[in-house]
């Protein structure tokens, strides 16, 4: 069995802030890094350090950039990867770290949005029954759409993280057997009003995943920070709490839970073990600075839990 993996890869910029700007305001940044990320290579390597066998399926541009990006990708042991050439710029994230650890981000995805039917269809024809097909929010909605329809015909399980959201995300969400989402895109899905998620209580979470499920009649997986997870399903509702730990970055945590959850789903895992599993992942990953270079591997994940 493979997980296959569709979705953006981007040259990360980070600039450490000590507060986000408001509008109208300008802001000194402490520190600026690079990285490779993008959520579809971050939830690829996380998975393939989680130990899933990974086929990774992209688009990067035709610039300097890509080259640098291309480098990246190969650099992966144990991770196929198909990288498709678009006619644009490199896609971009530019990150903001505060100095509370919280990340506000913009992207770029022409390349992203560049991939279609037509390009995938070799990653399509060759999803096999008992596949798992990962994709995120960064593709144009039609493509998106497609893609998960026809790989579930051909016996795959998808799985959906709708992030950035897309226009009509529900349509999108009730295509998956499994979603992954956090509380605020929830929220705007249902066209609710939604609190800071540090504020919000595990109940009024579990309320809006509820809705969610019994719209789109899919899994629900509600990611809630330092809160942890609910798992929503026609079963009870799973909470499943996060390891205290001191962040220091979370840009990558949501790819990482996700990368993790699907691995663990391949090897065999209940809903709950996967989940437990990329909570603990995720929480790791906040102790460190960065995405692509920043995700955990097995091992150290289980030095983590040991400690």
């Amino acid at each position: 069995m493979t997980l296959r993996v569709i979705g953006n890869t981007t040259r990360d910029i980070f600039y450490q802030t000590q507060n986000f700007p408001v509008p109208g305001e300008s802001v000194l940044a402490a520190e600026r890094k690079e990285d490779v990320g993008g959520k579809g290579f971050n939830q690829a390597v996380a998975a393939v350090r989680a130990g899933a066998k990974v086929c990774f399926t992209t688009s990067v541009g035709n610039d300097a950039s890509a080259a640098i990006l291309r480098t990246a990708i190969d650099a992966v042991e144990g991770m196929v990867a198909n990288v498709l050439t678009a006619p644009f710029s490199t896609d971009e994230s530019v990150i903001m770290i505060s100095g509370d650890s919280e990340n506000a981000i913009v992207s770029t995805a022409a390349c992203a949005r560049w991939l279609d039917v037509r390009s995938l269809t070799p990653t399509l024809e060759s999803v096999i029954q008992g596949d798992m097909l990962l994709m995120q929010g960064n593709m144009r909605q039609e493509t998106t759409a497609i893609v998960l329809s026809q790989a579930r015909a051909r016996g795959a399980t998808c799985i959906l993280n709708p992030a950035p959201l897309p226009q009509d995300a529900a349509a999108l969400v009730a295509l998956a057997d499994i979603v992954v989402l956090n509380l605020v895109e929830a929220c705007t899905i249902l066209g609710h009003a939604c609190v800071n998620t540090e504020t919000n209580t595990i109940t009024s979470a579990i309320s809006s995943g509820k809705m969610l499920q019994a719209q789109s009649g899919s899994v629900v997986l509600l990611t809630l920070g330092s809160k942890g997870c609910v798992i929503l399903s026609d079963a009870e509702p799973i909470e499943i709490p996060a390891p205290r730990v001191v962040a220091v970055d979370t840009t990558g945590a949501g790819d990482t839970f996700t990368g993790w959850f699907c691995a663990g789903r391949m090897r065999g895992l209940s809903l709950e073990d996967a989940a437990t599993e990329a909570v603990g992942a995720a929480a790791l990953k906040v102790t460190r600075h960065g995405t692509g270079n920043a995700l955990p591997s097995r091992a150290e994940y289980s030095k983590f839990v040991e400690e």
